[in-house]
C-alpha cells in the first residue's frame, strides 16, 4: 500500500469513466483505503490508493468501459489490519461516469462505511453540531470534480426532519440551518448526484430557578411549572427537559403525556443540582 492514487495497472484510455470517491471515516479507526478494479478482459488489476484527509477518503480512479467490472474497496487501520470490505460488479457505457455506491461492511466493529464514486465528491462543514432551540448555524460545502479539482456550483440543500431543524440555502455553497424542536437530524448537501451530510442536534428544554412562562424553553429557559405544562403543546412526546441547577420553589403539577415508546424526561442538567422544594406545598401536587 503505497501513498500514490494512480493506478496499478494500464493507463487511462478516452473510454475509462472518470470517478471520484468519497468516504466518510470519522467514525472508524480507518488510516488508508484500497480501490480494485477487475474484470475478465483487465488483464492486471488496476489498484488505486486512495488519500485520507480530516477523515475522509477521496481520490480519483479510472475504469475502462465494458460490462462486469468488479469494484472492490478495502480499509485498513494504522497498523495494517483490513477493517472494512465491500465489492459491487457495474457496466461501464463508453463515455459516461456514473454514480456508484459501495457500503464496506466491518471486519472489526460494527460501523459499516458508505462509499460514492462519481464526477464529483461533495463535503460539508460542519460535520456534527448541536443547537439549541432558535440557534442557526452555517453549512458550507465543497465540490470536486473527478480529477479532484475544487467546482463552483450551486449545492441543492435538504433536512431529513425539517420539524427538529430546517435549512435554506444562503448561497451557490453555503446553508443556514434553524434548530426548531429537540431530536436529531441529518441535512443534505447535494450535487451531481453525490450528497454530503451533517448531522444536528438538539438536545431538549430547559427550565430554570429564575426562569419564566415568557421564554422559549431554550436560550431563555421557562419556569418549572411552564415546562411540566408542556408550553401549550410544544413538549413532545420523546423530548426530554433539563432543569439548570438551583432550588425551584413551591407546588407543580403535571400535565405532560409521553409514552412507553417515547417518554417524556425531566432531569437536572448534567454537572448540576436541581432542588424542589414543596415543603409548604401540598403533597398531592409535588412534582
Amino acid at each position: 500500500m503505497g501513498a500514490c492514487s494512480e493506478p496499478t495497472g494500464s493507463g487511462r484510455r478516452p473510454v475509462d469513466a472518470s470517478l471520484l470517491v468519497q468516504a466518510d471515516l470519522s467514525a472508524t479507526a480507518v488510516m488508508t483505503v484500497v480501490v480494485e478494479v477487475t474484470a475478465a478482459d483487465i488483464p492486471t488489476p488496476l489498484v488505486f490508493n486512495i488519500p485520507v484527509v480530516d477523515r475522509v477518503a477521496s481520490g480519483p480512479v479510472t475504469i475502462p468501459s465494458g460490462s462486469n467490472r468488479t469494484i472492490t474497496m478495502r480499509a485498513f487501520d494504522a497498523g495494517g489490519v483490513e477493517t472494512h470490505h465491500g465489492s459491487v460488479t457495474v457496466n461501464i457505457q463508453p463515455g459516461t461516469n456514473p454514480t456508484i455506491s459501495i457500503v464496506l461492511m466491518p471486519l472489526t466493529g460494527s460501523v459499516p462505511i458508505d462509499a460514492t464514486l462519481g464526477s464529483f465528491a461533495v463535503s460539508v462543514r460542519p460535520t456534527v453540531d448541536t443547537l439549541t432551540v432558535g440557534d442557526t448555524v452555517t453549512l458550507t460545502a465543497a465540490i470536486l470534480d473527478a480529477s479532484g479539482t475544487p467546482v463552483t456550483g450551486q449545492v441543492a440543500w435538504g433536512s431529513v426532519g425539517p420539524a427538529v431543524a430546517s435549512v435554506v440555502s444562503t448561497g451557490p455553497q453555503t446553508g443556514r440551518v434553524t434548530a426548531m424542536h429537540p431530536g436529531r437530524t441529518t441535512v443534505a448537501a447535494t450535487y451531481g448526484g453525490t450528497a454530503a451530510l451533517a448531522t444536528i442536534v438538539v438536545p431538549g428544554w430547559y427550565a430554570s430557578p429564575s426562569g419564566s412562562s415568557a421564554g422559549d424553553g431554550s436560550r431563555r429557559p421557562w419556569d418549572l411549572q411552564t415546562a411540566l405544562s408542556g408550553s401549550q403543546g410544544r413538549v413532545q412526546p420523546g423530548d426530554t427537559i433539563w432543569l439548570r441547577g438551583g432550588t425551584y420553589q413551591g407546588s407543580f403539577t403535571s400535565t405532560l403525556n409521553g409514552s412507553e415508546a417515547a417518554p417524556i424526561v425531566v432531569r437536572q442538567y448534567p454537572g448540576e443540582r436541581a432542588t424542589v422544594d414543596g415543603a409548604n406545598a401540598p403533597s398531592a401536587n409535588l412534582v
